[in-house]
């Protein structure tokens, strides 16, 4: 039985891609606008931390970043210069309804090798605008939330 479960874990660290480790500084900030009692109050935050993140190429080409830091932490994918299925911490409860694709971008500016950049800057952002009757949005009528980080190759 220890054989078998040392053989897995051998496997597993043989066929595990390897890691590029940063040193990472991130900013996110969120807005949420509701309607509520007649009026449309709008409520904004913002949280920042200095951490890590882990930039992983994975078997399709892509790249796959994950930070974590005490403030929060946050995955996502690279695509070329694009950013994808991004999760980060946010400062207020926002993303419902669904932002729409085109109100959902994204971008990864790489500075050196591509294969091992010295540094980056990403930036993610979306959100959501109710064209209908606040009532059809569950009162939302806007939210937005967005992510802006740094990474420098550590040493």
């Amino acid at each position: 039985m220890r054989a078998a479960l040392a053989a897995a874990l051998l496997l597993a660290a043989q066929t595990a891609p390897p890691g590029l480790f940063y040193d990472f500084e991130w900013r996110s900030a969120a807005m949420l606008s509701r309607f509520e009692a007649g009026d449309t109050v709008t409520n904004r935050g913002e949280l920042a931390g200095r951490g890590r993140l882990r930039l992983t190429r994975l078997r399709d080409g892509r790249w796959h970043f994950a930070f974590w830091s005490p403030e929060g932490q946050g995955e996502g994918d690279i695509v070329g210069d694009r950013l994808e299925a991004v999760t980060f911490p946010v400062p207020l409860d926002v993303g419902r309804p669904a932002a729409p694709p085109h109100l959902t971008s994204g971008s990864f500016k790489a500075v050196g090798d591509p294969q091992r950049p010295a540094s980056f800057e990403l930036v993610w952002a979306e959100g959501f605008i109710c064209r209908t009757t606040p009532a059809t949005c569950g009162n939302v009528t806007a939210w937005a939330r967005e992510l802006t980080g740094r990474g420098r190759l550590s040493p």
